[in-house]
């Protein structure tokens, strides 16, 4: 009755049994995919769309799994784990949470971290954030490499974590 909805990432436990449940419902025209019964008419697109996603989470894992300084920003102790790392090389992965301008300085694009806020990537260069497309981003995913810095919020005096952004090669993202 539903698809292998990977928008998120594959399971890493029962990746082939879905695989195999939806490759027969699909052929079998059971489910969602009995035409006589109400459903999206686009799964074929979604399916594209989702891979894709699933696959760019994959490779982080992947780098993660045999490289140090890899942080996943949906992961509870991510801001500890970017913190043990202010002054090193840090790879990233997130969703935009939001995009900030300030007044008379850089531009902010605040990469989600759950109900703790988020992590600031900094741009002094707009040409670099439009190189990124991260303003138009939407709900895809981003990975950001970077070294992690501290910054000294005065008018909140505290400290913040950051990255600054120099190059937009830096940054890589899915579609929206």
């Amino acid at each position: 009755m539903t698809p292998y909805f990977v928008k998120y990432g594959y399971s890493r436990r029962f990746h082939d049994a879905f695989e195999a449940a939806q490759a027969e419902a699909r052929t079998a025209g059971r489910g969602i995919w009995d035409p006589g019964r109400q459903h999206y008419p686009d799964y074929d697109e979604r399916f594209v769309w989702w891979k894709e996603r699933a696959d760019f989470i994959a490779a982080f894992d992947a780098d993660a799994a045999v490289g140090a300084g890899f942080v996943g920003l949906t992961r509870e102790d991510a801001l500890t784990r970017l913190g043990e790392r202010v002054g090193l090389p840090v790879t990233v992965l997130g969703t935009v949470a939001s995009v900030r301008k300030v007044p008379g300085g850089p531009t902010l694009v605040l990469l989600g971290v759950g109900r703790d806020g988020g992590v600031p990537l900094v741009f002094f260069e707009a040409d670099v954030l439009r190189q990124t497309g991260l303003e138009a981003v939407g709900d895809g995913l981003v990975r950001a490499q970077g070294t992690v810095s501290l910054y000294h919020s005065k008018s909140r005096n505290e400290d913040q974590l950051q990255m600054v952004v120099g190059s937009a090669e830096q940054v890589r993202t899915t579609p929206p």
